[in-house]
């Protein structure tokens, strides 16, 4: 009988301890914690009270807090929280256009496009951090090059920009209304299926909330998801088509379409996973298609 009421006692404050850990942990949140992410502690930015994040708590001098500040990346938990769910949009604000690409099947295709790709890499991700230096680095060197500009500008209303030069250079007749066709029934609808299935935010949104400062050129074209590249599977998808066509200057095309990928990094508005994305969808598409392509025009 003793034995059972000491075991009801136990069970009482061990419940009453757990409410008043939780109630600690809303009144931290509420006020504002700050996470140092190197060492395990969250501190409250009001107090000194310090939480461990193991196995036995601990409290330390505001000396040792403020050395800790210095060698520790710091971020509020919920701009932490917010980094990690962000997305592009809402996807109740599509537009009607938007719309019917959703709910158009791309022709030709019999795979199953919409589960290839593997998730993008997490926002908070040193991947992705690592991604926008990079293109901050990009964005940088366009400022300085006038003729990668206007690249970029006449790529943003037409990606088959470098491979119409190329057909030019060698006297090779584009086959304009083909690749036409190929976007608006294959590209297009399933490109923006993937866009909407991640709705991954643009490197310019994730790096405002990172604090990085990341310049890009806005235009018309990328009031969209980020992941994959639409640009991009349309350059390097094109590139492919013309390889079929015209086998002799492969490598040329292939360059071609990467030029185009690569143009929408330096606009700022693409991460290099986005284009790497891309590729491998535009070539798992192409093989679906290669032997039936030309039927679209029938």
């Amino acid at each position: 009988m003793k034995n059972g009421f000491l075991f009801l006692v136990y069970i009482s404050l061990h419940s009453i301890l757990n409410v008043f850990i939780v109630l600690i942990g809303v009144y931290s949140y509420v006020l504002g914690l700050r996470v140092y992410s190197s060492n395990g502690y969250i501190t409250h930015k009001r107090t000194s009270l310090i939480f461990y994040l193991g196995e036995k708590p601990t409290i330390r001098g505001e000396k040792s807090v403020r050395k800790s500040r210095k060698n520790s990346l710091v971020l509020s938990l919920a701009d932490n929280l917010s980094i990690i769910d962000m997305k592009y949009g809402d996807p109740e604000s599509i537009n009607e256009r938007v719309r019917k690409l959703l709910d158009q099947k791309p022709a030709l295709v019999n795979i199953d496009y919409i589960n290839l790709l593997p998730n993008p890499p997490a926002n908070n991700s040193p991947e992705v951090k690592q991604e926008l230096v990079q293109l901050k680095k990009k964005t940088e060197q366009l400022k300085k090059n006038k003729s990668l500009q206007n690249f970029i500008k006449i790529i943003d209303v037409d990606a088959d920009f470098p491979m119409k030069k190329i057909a030019e250079k060698y006297k090779l007749e584009y086959p304009q209304k083909l690749a036409d066709k190929l976007w608006r029934d294959v590209l297009a609808p399933l490109q923006m299926q993937l866009k909407w299935k991640f709705n991954r935010p643009r490197p310019y949104q994730l790096a405002k909330k990172l604090g990085i400062d990341l310049e890009h050129i806005e235009t018309k074209t990328h009031q969209s998801p980020s992941y994959p590249s639409g640009h991009a599977i349309h350059g390097y998808f094109t590139a492919l088509l013309l390889s079929d066509m015209f086998p002799k200057y492969e490598d040329e095309w292939m360059n071609a379409g990467q030029e185009v990928a690569s143009a929408r990094m330096y606009q700022g508005v693409h991460f290099q996973s986005d284009t790497d994305a891309a590729f491998y969808i535009a070539k798992k598409v192409w093989d679906d298609i290669k032997d039936k392509y030309k039927t679209i025009l029938t």
